[in-house]
């Protein structure tokens, strides 16, 4: 075969202009392989957006020239992955500029390019006749050479982060990183592109205080809302006490239709709710949802969840009197729940087998709970156990104090 030269090759990757969205772009290939055996039979292979509301903002922001970096915390499971793999083949398609792929670990970026990456760009209508107009040795298990591109994936350490500039940088699953400060090292790898680098970060959320979570914290936060179907006010499936939100004492109920027999009041807690008695599965399986603004308890059926997420809205663009700003770096927050088949019941299981785990002293179900489901970065202060606090000021020493861990004695003495 006659090799081409460099401008051939560019010029063989030039094509019409699209100006669609990236889930727009995903309906034009498929999603082969076993990474996406997951996807609906009736989807044809495709992306459909309408099965997967809660990544819309993330897509948008990934094609936004005024967005930098964008953060995908997620649940485990949450299409996250996903996402980065439909901006991948847009960017190969639509904008090829080079791009580093970032895991864990060496290991882990092949098996991105053997399940995931490949199959999909030997099946791609466009991409798959450049792969074969390419030399054989520009096509690697994890380094792929095509018409004005390069893709690197690689693991996480210093010798991949210490060479060479990238334009645009994914980065997965990094929660594992801690401390270490590759994250920032990786970031780092764009400084020569301020003006149009993107980078992405796709992952659950780690422990407080670590890197994952202090350079997600600088970015915008965008929680996915939705309406209530029965009285149309909206929330997000954030808790802030660990299945439930407090109501506060300026809170106004909104009419519910049908009405409620006891609409909520001040004080009062949406949120998770399911029986306080039964076993593990016999509570899972009766929980719901209580909307927070008009107190009905909202089913756990596949229906409602769908009908719920038609009415997603995760918009990053910031809102002023004086216009809308885009932000530069942004944080979508995504918890289990807006993956519409995720049953609530399956959620409360794992939360009333972590808890259960937590009255036994094993706190490790319940951080990954915290971390994994809830996206919600994990601090040792959310799972203290609160110990009753016994006070006198005379007891008997040989009188034994539930749960003490020890004892101070003061002692008045006089001349």
């Amino acid at each position: 075969m006659k090799k081409l030269s460099p401008i051939q090759k560019t010029l063989g990757g030039l094509t019409k202009v699209f100006r669609g969205t990236i889930f727009e772009d995903a309906l034009s290939y498929k999603l082969v392989g076993g990474a996406y055996k997951a996807i609906p039979p009736e989807q044809n292979s495709n992306f459909w957006i309408s099965s997967a509301r809660h990544l819309t903002g993330a897509l948008l922001a990934l094609n936004d020239p005024d967005v930098r970096v964008i953060f995908i915390i997620g649940s485990t499971q949450g299409l996250k992955t996903l996402a980065g793999d439909l901006w991948t083949v847009f960017v190969m398609v639509h904008a090829p500029r080079d791009m580093l792929v970032l895991f864990e670990s060496d290991k882990k970026a092949k098996e991105f390019c053997e399940i995931r990456l490949m199959e999909v760009l030997e099946n791609h209508p466009i991409i798959k006749k450049q792969i074969a107009e390419v030399d054989r040795h520009d096509v690697t298990k994890t380094y792929v050479k095509l018409a004005g591109m390069d893709l690197l994936a690689a693991g996480m350490n210093d010798s991949n982060l210490s060479t060479f500039s990238w334009p645009y940088i994914r980065i997965s699953e990094c929660w594992q990183m801690g401390k270490n400060g590759l994250l920032k090292k990786a970031f780092k790898r764009a400084d020569r592109y301020p003006h149009d680098s993107k980078i992405l970060v796709d992952s659950q959320a780690g422990r407080a205080g670590e890197d994952l979570h202090i350079e997600s914290s600088l970015g915008h936060q965008v929680h996915c809302s939705w309406a209530c179907p029965y009285c149309g006010g909206r929330q997000t499936w954030e808790c802030s006490a660990e299945y439930g939100n407090l109501r506060g004492a300026d809170f106004v109920a909104l009419p519910a239709n049908p009405p409620v027999a006891e609409p909520p009041t001040p004080g009062s807690y949406s949120g998770m709710k399911f029986p306080k008695e039964g076993t593990i599965q016999e509570r899972a399986a009766a929980a719901y949802w209580e909307c927070h603004w008009c107190g009905t308890g909202i089913e756990d059926t596949e229906k409602i969840r769908r009908a719920i997420m038609d009415t997603y809205e995760t918009d990053y663009r910031v809102k002023k009197e004086d216009g809308t700003f885009t932000p530069k770096i942004v944080t979508f927050v995504l918890p289990r729940e807006c993956m519409y088949n995720n049953s609530f019941a399956s959620g409360v299981e794992s939360y009333l087998m972590a808890k259960e785990a937590e009255q036994s002293g094993n706190m490790t179900l319940l951080e990954n709970w915290y971390m994994s489901e809830r996206a919600i970065f994990y601090a040792p202060r959310m799972s203290q156990t609160r110990m009753p606090v016994v006070t006198a000021s005379v007891i008997d020493p040989a009188i034994a104090i539930p749960n003490e861990s020890f004892r101070s004695l003061q002692v008045d003495c006089q001349k």
